[in-house]
């Protein structure tokens, strides 16, 4: 077989073209931004620091061929990357830490509203059919819990004018969207852990502590997870730049700014790619498409479910410091609190010791909201008794990146599931991103997922 072509190049496209370069002589990148390696990357601010585009620490993925192209040999782990067994983290809510886990904690409610969500987590009754977000909540948590826990959680997230009801329930089959919302923790540890013993209540009840979690799932698995982070400076940008010098050595040709026109075939196999700007034609043998599937479908000529796709914009403010951070465990941090705007912070400090005092904090908003200022963020770090209230900043960073988080509303199920389905089944030599499928969606899964396709070729 002669020729692959790769639509995008973050991740999942450079992942992909290596593999395929293992079975076709020509592999070509299509990437339509400038650069390569999409949301992945580091940037730099004025002084000099490096920070990554949100909360990048990847693991093993167990599976020897993508494990080396993105961390090199067993001798590059040794010397070229911080180790961790688990990632440190806990989240803020109601005014207050839990450096335990990202699991949302019900203690904090006075005895009234504990006793009523206690009792609605062992009494709820399941819902039939579940067609959103608001039944599956009910049909586990019960409809106080779900408005009074839930519903504020998911107005930060995804925009206060939604309701539980307007999220799907799942997509593609899977609930990725939900940042671990599926469990809380209740009652006291002791109870807990009888209760989760019933696998009805297991899926509710999450365990109050990482130890006590860590525990259970050694005996469910022998496997152990490993997370690695480049050592250095430069953040995870430099894994990035790795993979990136990998495909320049294997010959891989890359075409950046530049988007796809047409896809031609002829009896269910594609057999060319017309690029827009150039109007140059790429013979393909085998399609690998990351990138949303509507977008090849219109490439095809083919109807596509047409809808209105919500994307909220996220703001990050990157901060270099004069004094250490006050959180001295955390790798990164979440924050479930309706009244801080905060959703997720990284704190460099503790996983890449290089004695920097820098931290990220990233805040969703709608894309024609006002401005969150750094000032208004840097206020709330130290309200949230993150960062000394005597630091100085030394230098910062701030990224506005609109359109970039998506709304998982019963409009946008409907259209990236019919879309993807519609396109994969219309040729017998294309493959698609495992998170353009909704069938998986972390980094890990969507690598795993990727040498699936490509291993079966």
């Amino acid at each position: 077989m002669n020729n692959a072509v790769v639509v995008g190049g973050g991740i999942a496209g450079l992942v992909a073209s290596l593999l395929l370069k293992k079975t076709y002589s020509n592999v070509t990148i299509i990437e339509a931004s400038n650069n390569l390696g999409g949301l992945l990357c580091s940037i730099q601010d004025n002084y000099g620091m490096w920070y990554d585009q949100g909360t990048h620490i990847p693991d093993l993925t167990n599976i020897n061929a993508v494990d080396e192209i993105l961390f090199g040999t067993h001798v590059n782990y040794r010397n070229d990357w911080h180790h961790f067994s688990y990632l440190p983290n806990g989240n803020y809510y109601q005014g207050e830490w839990n450096l335990e886990t990202q699991t949302v904690s019900t203690l904090s409610f006075d005895d009234t509203i504990r006793s009523k969500i206690e009792h609605d987590i062992l009494s709820a009754e399941e819902i039939h059919p579940i067609v959103n977000l608001a039944d599956h909540l009910t049909n586990r948590f019960g409809e106080f819990t779900s408005n009074l826990v839930f519903s504020p959680i998911y107005k930060k997230l995804y925009g206060q004018d939604l309701q539980l009801s307007d999220l799907a329930s799942n997509i593609g089959g899977g609930k990725f969207f939900m940042f671990g919302h599926e469990r809380l923790i209740a009652f006291d540890k002791m109870r807990t852990r009888e209760l989760k013993k019933n696998p009805r209540f297991d899926q509710k009840l999450a365990f109050h502590t990482e130890q006590e979690f860590r525990d259970y799932m050694k005996k469910l698995t022998p496997k152990t997870n490993s997370y690695l982070y480049p050592k250095g400076n430069k953040g995870i940008g430099t894994m990035i730049e790795r993979i990136i010098e990998q495909v320049k050595r294997a010959g891989i040709n890359l075409i950046t700014s530049e988007t796809v026109a047409k896809i031609s075939s002829s009896r269910e196999q594609i057999t060319s790619v017309q690029l827009k700007k150039s109007s140059s034609s790429i013979d393909c043998d085998y399609l690998f498409w990351c990138a949303p599937p509507a977008l090849g479908l219109i490439s095809t000529g083919q109807k596509i479910t047409a809808g209105k796709i919500t994307a909220r914009k996220s703001n990050i403010f990157h901060f270099n410091l004069d004094r250490p951070l006050l959180n001295k465990t955390s790798h990164f941090l979440w924050s479930w609190d309706k009244d801080d705007p905060i959703f997720r912070i990284t704190l460099y400090n503790n996983f890449r010791s290089n004695g920097e005092n820098l931290i990220t904090a990233e805040c969703l908003t709608n894309n024609d909201e006002e401005l969150l200022s750094a000032q208004q963020v840097f206020a709330e770090l130290i309200k949230m008794k993150i960062i000394d209230p005597a630091a100085s900043i030394v230098s910062r960073a701030e990224q506005r990146l609109t359109n970039t988080f998506p709304v998982p509303n019963l409009e946008f199920k409907k259209y990236s599931e019919e879309n993807y389905m519609r396109f994969i089944s219309s040729f017998k030599n294309l493959g698609i991103s495992g998170r353009y499928s909704g069938k998986v969606w972390g980094q890990t899964q969507v690598l795993q997922d990727i040498y699936e396709q490509i291993s079966k070729i």
